[in-house]
């Protein structure tokens, strides 16, 4: 993953966290499958894997891995293609948070998931970083996905501390304007707490976000003092 994000130009940390999504989805509210209708709208469920399957068809390459998830309403069949390793990771009994939408199958007789995004999760685990929040969605950046990316963006921002980034604004002059600190700003910008408003991440104001744009604008000034 480090080469390949440095292939795109991503060969520090500094670069890696000013990669911002392009948009946020929110999954923080869980439905059941027994309200999952057909053309719906996408929706995050916490599942059981009562039972799985994975078919290696006739054409070459292509495998399907299917699993039926259940809760407490009712089950459903998820469907996800030329993804073998998930006979492992989606074992029965295990819990899974899934991120989709339904559909009927081909043939119209049965609702399934096509597809979804998923995370296995512990069984005490109340979130996770692809679903049960609001997730950040990046564009592909050096053959990375979005769900690679926003692996790999999680793990990196949780493990820096104040003071391993620069920060180009003085502290007095974030004290003053009630600014975030910059690591604080960065996490909130990627992965929003719980109670952030969709509405002003999507116009991004934000007070994360307000945070960083100050920090553009403060050296903009600064270039042109110079």
């Amino acid at each position: 993953r480090a080469e390949a994000l440095a292939a795109a130009g991503i060969e520090h940390v500094e670069d890696l966290v000013e990669v911002f999504p392009f948009r946020w989805e929110d999954r923080r509210a869980f439905a059941r499958v027994a309200d999952l209708k057909p053309g719906g709208s996408e929706a995050t469920l916490d599942l059981r894997v009562v039972s799985s399957r994975l078919i290696r068809t006739r054409r070459r390459g292509l495998t399907i891995f299917t699993a039926m998830l259940a809760d407490s309403s009712g089950s459903i069949k998820a469907v996800w293609y030329n993804q073998p390793y998930l006979e492992r990771v989606l074992a029965n009994d295990a819990r899974v948070v899934v991120f989709g939408r339904a559909a009927l199958d081909r043939y119209g007789r049965e609702l399934v998931l096509d597809n979804p995004d998923y995370e296995r999760l512990d069984t005490d685990d109340e979130t996770g970083i692809h679903t049960g929040r609001i997730v950040p969605v990046y564009r592909k950046l050096g053959g990375l996905a979005s769900r690679s990316l926003r692996s790999v963006m999680h793990g990196v921002l949780e493990g820096l501390q104040e003071g391993d980034l620069i920060d180009p604004v003085p502290a007095e002059v974030r004290l003053r304007r009630g600014l975030a600190p910059r690591l604080m700003a960065l996490r909130a910008t990627h992965f929003p707490p719980d109670d952030t408003s969709m509405a002003d991440l999507a116009l991004r104001r934000t007070p994360a976000q307000r945070a960083l744009a100050f920090e553009e604008i403060f050296l903009v000034q600064l270039a042109l003092a110079d």
